[in-house]
């Protein structure tokens, strides 16, 4: 029987990691630590496959099986979701990407160097080795809520507008 919003919120961690499945090989799973993650399984070359498809509540129940249901039709097209989950450019690369066509040729370079220096200290470290398409709101505020309690709020402004401006890039070019 498939899932409900309900019982993904009223899922209560445990000592172990668990599964609660909902339909074609979509199931959530829940960490000691509370943190619920999207995974889906299936079969290639008779071994058995799992992607994780984002945290839950940042990749909702129907986003979930929109990603299951986007990975099956590629499936059917011959495309592996392995092979697609390595094509996707991670959030540093899109970030360089977007550094070197918009920020350094029309901007002074210390505005460049200041740019891509708080990307290299604050975001990088956090999210810069994730596929860009598979970050979700609530990890972008984790280094910025950082960056705010160490009492510099006008770079957590300007952190957060930075990248804004990346994911709007990524989204403009394709890359998500």
């Amino acid at each position: 029987m498939p899932l409900t919003e309900i019982q993904i919120r009223q899922a209560k961690p445990k000592e172990k990691r668990y599964m609660i499945r909902d339909d074609r090989g979509l199931y959530i799973e829940i960490m000691p630590s509370g943190n619920r993650h999207w995974r889906f399984r299936y079969w290639e070359g008779g071994r058995e496959r799992k992607i994780d498809l984002g945290q839950y509540p940042g990749v909702g129940l129907r986003d979930a099986r929109n990603k299951r249901d986007e990975i099956n039709l590629n499936r059917e097209k011959g495309i592996s979701p392995r092979e697609e989950k390595r094509n996707t450019p991670t959030f540093e690369e899109v970030s360089r990407e977007w550094h070197g066509r918009h920020i350094a040729p029309s901007k002074s370079p210390q505005y460049a160097y200041k740019v891509i220096t708080r990307l290299e200290k604050f975001l990088f470290p956090h999210i810069g080795k994730r596929p860009i398409n598979e970050i979700s709101a609530p990890e972008i505020l984790k280094p910025l809520r950082a960056i705010e309690a160490q009492g510099m709020n006008e770079t957590t402004h300007t952190v957060r507008q930075i990248a804004g401006q990346v994911f709007r890039f990524a989204q403009n070019s394709k890359h998500m």
